[in-house]
């Protein structure tokens, strides 16, 4: 906002193309975190590009001004790349068409779809448009061992010679960039726009609560909390849209496992609050088929979600995890090895009596929600780095 309490201008050079495959009503948590924080942005200022999808689960911001340009089924698992991927060509002349429409003066990608991002860049190439890149997942590493690794080789290596700026979700992955590709890019992180409370809230249920998908990244150490849960007779919910069968599939099954899913945004937030801990967790590299270097620099988008409502917190990752590695050091949440199962009971355990370490983590939460991830913070942070790039590519 401005001093007249306007929202401000995406670009003060011109309309912005944001190009993505996670926006509402899809659900997901990038799908939440970039409305979010185009939320803070003058509508007029921007249009979103992005896909047209089935999985219409959640609440869009009727404000904001979208284009579906390329259709996707998810339920086809991994056929749907090759859905995406016969759209390509037709989706870039619509792009493009839509962007001279619009007279558009910068484009950004904003990735955890390999097919979006290629449209993305390729539209700013062909339109000789300035490109930026916002990263949410790494790309090679991510799709290592997919059908996609091919593709994602040479896109990785477009996006890192030509973005005029890439944005990444974490240290974590800024950390690792550096090291790995002597790459600079900027850490942008999640957004939170509601009130958080000013003192810390007394849990009165024996209720764990895990909000996201169930899959490669964290199914062993959510069957895991499901087994402790069992035998402490405590709720598990899990607010997924991970199909039951795939869940029992991956063994997270019994009486005190229950299943749910919020369209709502608000009752979803309700839920996260009215539970006595909430689980974050990554399996270990020897767990999972996702590269290392993938699952150690992830931040889960429902991490400033859980910090703001003050609700202890459980982390289950290796400890040189940048996910264990955060929360350590604002100390906001404990810490467990996923493998451990009686450090977890233990832990579990000790959250819900609350000693006065938790409720100085409690504590510690709310205040790193207020400070790194408020929306303005963010928001201020992606505006400053979008002026400093001339209108002209």
């Amino acid at each position: 906002m401005d001093e007249k309490g306007l929202k401000t201008l995406l670009y003060n050079n011109g309309h912005v193309f944001y190009i993505t495959s996670a926006f509402p009503p899809v659900p997901g948590g990038s799908c939440v975190l970039n409305q979010n924080l185009l939320k803070a942005f003058d509508p007029e200022s921007f249009t979103v590009v992005t896909i047209d999808s089935p999985l219409n689960k959640v609440e869009v911001e009727k404000t904001i001004k979208v284009e579906r340009v390329l259709y996707s089924k998810p339920e086809l698992g991994k056929y749907n790349y090759w859905l995406m991927r016969l759209q390509i060509r037709n989706a870039i002349r619509k792009v493009k068409s839509l962007a001279k429409e619009k007279n558009v003066k910068l484009i950004i990608g904003a990735y955890p779809n390999l097919i979006m991002l290629k449209i993305a860049y390729e539209v700013a190439k062909q339109l000789k448009i300035p490109f930026v890149a916002y990263l949410h997942d790494t790309i090679a590493e991510s799709l290592a061992g997919s059908p996609q690794q091919k593709l994602s080789s040479k896109v990785q290596s477009d996006v890192f010679t030509h973005s005029r700026k890439i944005f990444v979700m974490s240290e974590g992955m800024e950390d690792l960039y550096r090291k790995k590709y002597s790459l600079e890019t900027i850490a942008l992180q999640h957004t939170y726009m509601e009130s958080i409370p000013t003192e810390v809230p007394i849990p009165k249920v024996d209720k764990i609560f895990w909000g996201g998908a169930v899959y490669d990244i964290n199914k062993n150490a959510i069957r895991t909390i499901a087994k402790i849960s069992e035998r402490l007779q405590w709720e598990f919910e899990l607010a997924t849209n991970t199909s039951k069968g795939n869940l029992e599939t991956f063994g997270i099954i019994g009486n005190t496992v229950k299943i749910t899913f919020y369209s709502s945004r608000t009752e979803y937030l309700a839920a996260v609050k009215d539970s006595s801990i909430l689980l974050l967790a990554l399996d270990s590299p020897n767990q999972t088929r996702v590269h290392e270097d993938e699952i150690s620099t992830i931040f889960p988008t429902k991490t400033p979600e859980y910090l703001a409502a003050g609700i202890p917190i459980l982390v289950l990752c290796p400890s040189h995890y940048f996910l264990a590695r955060f929360f350590k050091k604002y100390s906001c949440g404990l810490v467990v090895d996923p493998k451990d199962y009686e450090g977890i009971e233990k832990a579990i355990l000790l959250l819900r009596s609350r000693p006065v370490e938790i409720v100085d983590m409690q504590k510690n939460a709310l205040n790193v929600a207020r400070t790194v991830f408020g929306l303005k913070q963010v928001a201020d942070k992606l505006k400053v780095q979008l002026e400093s790039i001339p209108e002209k590519s």
